[in-house]
């Protein structure tokens, strides 16, 4: 299996795997009480991680998965692999790292991600059961593509990816169509990874659509590299009930 979006993350999702038992907690940073990942009045993330690594480890080396990338997280399930809940906090911070960030008190332009999985169902069809936010406050809340593969945890961190660190994306994606191509293909047929990287970058949509086969194939080849690699399922049953999709 290729390392998962970054050697940074394959490494950090180490620590995000639930231990083998029906039920249980994982946090980021260990051993954290899940009240302190909850957002309280004017607090900016910068306050709720040092407040969440004060009450823990004392080290913020403990939230950091790339240089500049700080994740808390409180994830706990049941029934062996049901996702039972999820506060997922990540901020990819302009400019420093996170330590500058952390011992810093100067603002900074930072791009919030909050994967909330819980019990609260909020105004009618205004809580679709996951969502994200991109503001530290209640609103905009919004799902992503429909969390039709119930893989949430695995889905959010790619969103995250898929926007703040692209190139590293692309070099996974490529890594696993590329492992995925020598399996399914006869030596001499050309791959054309590179031909649907440029097709998208060029909005070439009759290209895309001559390659629609290959995309399909490629979508569904990172959709199980996600899947054999993180367990926890969301309930099926509860997404359907909370979402209202516009289609």
């Amino acid at each position: 299996m290729a390392e998962l979006f970054s050697p940074n993350f394959h490494w950090f999702l180490n620590r995000l795997q639930p231990h083998p038992s029906p039920d249980g907690i994982v946090t980021i940073p260990p051993e954290l009480p899940p009240r302190l990942v909850q957002v309280q009045g004017n607090q900016t993330f910068r306050d709720i991680l040092r407040q969440c690594v004060q009450a823990t480890t004392n080290n913020w080396h403990d939230c950091q998965v790339e240089p500049d990338l700080a994740v808390v997280a409180v994830i706990r399930w049941d029934e062996w692999s049901r996702l039972w809940s999820a506060n997922i906090q990540a901020v990819k911070i302009e400019g420093v790292n996170v330590e500058t960030f952390y011992n810093n008190p100067a603002q900074r332009d930072v791009r919030y991600f909050r994967l909330d999985l819980g019990s609260r169902a909020g105004e009618i069809f205004t809580h679709v059961w996951p969502h994200v936010h991109r503001s530290i406050r209640e609103a905009p809340r919004y799902s992503l593509d429909g969390w039709e593969s119930k893989n949430v945890v695995m889905d959010f961190f790619e969103h995250v990816y898929l926007e703040c660190y692209h190139r590293e994306w692309l070099t996974w994606a490529e890594t696993v169509w590329a492992s995925h191509w020598a399996r399914t293909r006869g030596p001499g047929v050309l791959n054309p990874f590179q031909r649907i990287v440029d097709a998208f970058h060029d909005s070439d949509h009759a290209q895309l659509q001559r390659l629609e086969r290959e995309i399909t194939e490629l979508k569904d080849e990172l959709r199980r590299e996600k899947d054999e690699a993180y367990y926890l399922r969301a309930d099926a049953a509860r997404c359907s009930l909370l979402s209202y999709p516009c289609g």
